[in-house]
């Protein structure tokens, strides 16, 4: 269950200040269709293809618009993460295999009850080298390490906490071999004159990283585990989620300062996510066969 890349499409929002109004509209679309085909699919093994119909209505009780949900699906289509198929009058989607694969690859850390610990002290560093000629290239790979948990230490050459498998970051890349052609990976150790607050200082920005989890922290942690409409509660947590993972690579607690909110996130993830889940999809199952 991984969201390598965003999609910039527009979405219709609640008017803000209303209490009697969850707010479930943060998420990107294309982030909110991920974590749903992550959870009907990958979590649920549901086989059949979903009816356009069932993600304009769940993308609309997270408050995106018909519009911008059929955009997103086109987008979806055309970058091979889903096929469209047509069941008589109406139209379809499937997770494709580079679909499937891309979300495969994420979910260990997804659901994982500790993704932002790594073995202590342990560090990877990468080199790579993609001409300028191939800028979409360049942007493809580094959204991928940016999941993986690097960070640009200089042009070209990424560090990241732990060990991350580098066949995971380039798998399903059409041009992998070209790509392992250039990369260099070593497992490395910190050594003086590096002051290692000051490097993961500079790599990441801590205060944002903060930001990203206190957001997170006060749209979800006392959020109520009332009975109805999790399926829309799910998919805008999971969504959240994605973002959250991809901004925090997992970095050592001794060097983030006192109280890091890390801990506290992925536990109120957990807490949330055996809650809605199974109810959510019993949600979802019911919403196909009225379509």
């Amino acid at each position: 269950m991984a969201c390598d890349e965003t999609a910039n499409v527009d979405a219709a929002r609640q008017e803000p200040g209303d209490p009697d109004k969850e707010d479930l509209t943060r998420g990107l679309p294309q982030e909110l269709v991920l974590a749903l085909v992550a959870t009907v699919v990958l979590d649920h093994g549901h086989g059949e293809a979903i009816p356009s119909q069932v993600f304009v209505r769940v993308l609309g009780d997270v408050g995106v618009n018909e519009s911008a949900a059929r955009a997103v699906l086109s987008r979806m289509v055309r970058r091979g993460v889903l096929l469209r198929v047509r069941q008589g009058r109406t139209v379809a989607f499937h997770l494709s295999d580079a679909g499937r694969a891309q979300l495969t690859r994420g979910r260990d850390r997804v659901l994982s009850p500790r993704p932002f610990d790594h073995a202590f002290g342990e560090w990877t560093l990468l080199s790579f080298s993609v001409p300028e000629s191939r800028r979409d290239l360049r942007y493809r790979l580094r959204a991928r390490l940016a999941w993986a948990g690097f960070g640009a230490l200089r042009d070209g050459v990424w560090i990241a906490p732990g060990a991350p498998e580098i066949e995971d970051v380039l798998a399903g890349f059409p041009e992998a071999d070209e790509l392992t052609a250039t990369v260099d990976l070593f497992t490395a150790t910190p050594r003086r004159p590096t002051e290692l607050p000051a490097l993961i200082a500079r790599v990441w920005d801590l205060n944002v990283l903060r930001r990203e989890h206190q957001t997170f922290l006060d749209r979800w942690e006392t959020a109520e585990k009332r009975r109805g409409g999790e399926l829309a509660r799910l998919i805008s947590l999971l969504a959240d989620w994605f973002r959250l993972l991809r901004a925090d690579p997992g970095l050592p607690p001794a060097h983030l300062g006192p109280d890091w909110p890390a801990t506290r996130s992925a536990m109120t993830f957990r807490r949330l996510y055996e809650v809605w889940e199974r109810p959510a999809y019993e949600e979802f199952r019911t919403l196909v066969r009225h379509t």
